[in-house]
């Protein structure tokens, strides 16, 4: 984390301490595969997928 302040009042507070990120993952053949994770200082997780063609793009719409 940069900024651990954020981390650390959650700790504080008898929380647990929640980290997010950030997620990049290629499509290939029908194939999911992880390419980067970041952490982010944002609430929720983002996950983005990369599609190679329309007939895999078309697939993961139905």
């Amino acid at each position: 984390m940069k900024d651990n302040r954020r981390y650390l009042l959650q700790i504080a507070r008898g929380e647990q301490p929640k980290q997010s990120f950030i997620r990049i993952y290629t499509v290939i053949n029908g194939e999911k595969k992880l390419q980067s994770e970041n952490e982010i200082e944002f609430d929720e997780d983002i996950n983005i997928e990369i599609v190679t063609s329309k007939a895999e793009l078309l697939e993961l719409q139905k």
